[in-house]
């Protein structure tokens, strides 16, 4: 075995070479007794329909995880590497099978620690010389074994063992003691014995506070972020559908307000609602079938901490964590949309977004949050091979126009103008604004819906219409409170065909 005192040399190969996945379509997985037991632990968990999926290989993890809702697909691509195995860099193999610290590699090999540690169990969970089937076989003789509770509460376990458990053995051990592993905080570890065998070591063993159960399902770092890119490159999965009516679909997402808590709850509420809006999206798409898909953020996708009323009492989540779950869950629209059609995604500046210092904003108005972070989710679609291209505002405007097959499409965030101004805004482009040409106008802000005939286009002679998004957020209550009515929440979606222009009768609210 390798000292943990000594640190491996950086490897200069690309990290997707360190572990990968070979297994394609009607591959058998590995015939040991770990990974029939894996399979059966994972069989009691999600039911054998979905396991078949993920033994099938035909759909992507990604694809699994949207239709299930009952496994992200982090643990379906994690749940396949378990069972057909992954084929390891020689190198990264040997520093994985030695005792050199999960921290020791990552750092050598530019992962995440968390990575090491999946490649690590993946690697024990398949080894043919693995004999043991459930954890109280790896176990071995109990008479080493040794229980704690710590000051905080929180309980150890120290379990005598042949070989070190994956993490999905130490879940099972977790559930066989009543508690679910999926709401359950641990750390867990192997310490060998120079005379063979070693410790399973499960600690700090208590139930997630509220806080570590919205990030565990919402937050993830750039690194994580783009690890999930290189995973939908590695999975190479080829479009759902490629279909040729020519219509374009608009998917308008407003005012998610990643942070705010209100009386329909706080993030996890907003995240179950998102979740259940690209559900219903995907079923549109494939009812539709559209040649081509406009995804747009009307703005405000975050909270911030300047933007009014008490934020920093109300809010649950802190400012960099209101990005992440923003980009994270923005990122799952667009490889959604882009399982069906090529994808243009488009954002405008907005106020809860902007840089500011209270009511004053800091410097020009794409100097937005919501922009910054788009730049970031471009950036991790291209390193996994989405087909989607960002639309921006010019550097000074507020405003951005998508032209498609049948009309011209403008878009802004509402904070412009009053809650009954957007056409009277809009009017006044007419003398060379950017909206002058456009047959549509959207716009956010008021988080509520509505639709409004704008008069005829001199050049189309179609009808114009201004339509206002609805939002998926907390609820507004201070309006409420004030108006004594507020809407339902919502994302809109609309069709425009190439022949005949925007489709009133598209409409739908999701």
């Amino acid at each position: 075995m390798t000292s943990t005192s000594i640190r491996p040399p950086r490897v200069p190969a690309a990290r997707a070479t360190l572990a990968t996945l070979t297994a394609k379509p009607g591959d058998e997985p590995r015939d040991t007794p770990q990974v029939r037991e894996f399979i059966s632990i994972l069989e009691h968990e999600y039911g054998p329909e979905l396991v078949a999926d993920i033994i099938g290989m035909r759909k992507s993890a990604a694809a699994i995880a949207a239709a299930a809702h009952t496994i992200s697909r982090n643990d379906a691509r994690r749940a396949r590497w378990t069972i057909f195995g992954l084929q390891f860099d020689p190198t990264y193999l040997e520093w994985l099978r030695s005792d050199l610290s999960n921290q020791a590699i990552a750092a050598a090999c530019g992962l995440n620690r968390s990575t090491v540690g999946e490649h690590r169990a993946a690697l024990y969970a398949g080894d043919a010389a693995e004999t043991a089937t459930t954890p109280d076989e790896l176990a071995g003789d109990a008479e080493g074994d040794s229980h704690s509770v710590n000051a905080d509460g929180s309980e150890n376990w120290s379990l005598v063992g042949q070989r070190p458990w994956g993490r999905e053995h130490y879940k099972a051990f977790i559930r066989d003691h009543g508690d679910d592993p999926e709401r359950t905080h641990f750390t867990y570890g192997w310490t060998s014995n120079p005379h063979g065998g070693g410790w399973n070591k499960l600690n700090n063993v208590r139930p997630k506070t509220p806080q570590e159960l919205i990030a565990d399902d919402l937050t993830l770092d750039l690194p994580t972020l783009y690890a999930r890119a290189s995973e939908l490159a590695q999975e190479n999965t080829p479009r759902l559908g490629t279909f040729p009516s020519g219509r374009t679909l608009f998917v308008n997402v407003a005012d998610w307000q990643v942070g705010k808590t209100g009386s329909r709850g706080g993030t996890p509420e907003l995240v179950a609602r998102l979740k259940a809006a690209r559900t219903e999206l995907r079923a549109e798409i494939e009812r539709r079938e559209p040649s081509s898909i406009v995804l747009i953020d009307l703005g405000d996708g975050i909270e911030n901490f300047e933007s009014g009323g008490n934020p920093a009492f109300t809010n649950d989540l802190s400012l960099p964590d209101q990005l992440d779950v923003y980009a994270t869950e923005l990122y799952e629209f667009v490889a959604l949309c882009a399982d069906y059609a090529p994808v243009k995604v488009g954002i405008v500046p907005s106020n809860h977004s902007a840089w500011r210092r209270g009511k004053q904003q800091l410097g020009k108005p794409t100097d937005d949050f919501g922009i910054h972070v788009h730049r970031q989710v471009e950036k991790t679609a291209k390193a996994g091979g989405l087909d989607a291209e960002w639309i921006y505002p010019d550097e000074y405007s507020e405003i951005i126009v998508v032209e498609v097959p049948g009309d011209i499409c403008g878009f802004v965030h509402g904070n412009q103008f009053n809650s009954n101004g957007a056409i009277q805004f809009w009017e006044r482009q007419a003398f060379g604004g950017p909206l002058a040409p456009c047959g549509t106008l959207v716009s956010g802000h008021y988080h509520s819906y509505a639709c409004l005939s704008a008069g005829v286009h001199p050049t189309t002679g179609r009808e114009r219409w201004w339509l206002q998004a609805p939002t998926l957020d907390a609820g507004s209550d201070w309006f409420r409170n004030l108006r004594g009515r507020e809407s339902l929440p919502g994302t809109l979606i609309f069709e425009v065909d190439p022949d005949t222009g925007f489709d009133l009768r598209s409409i739908a609210i999701l």
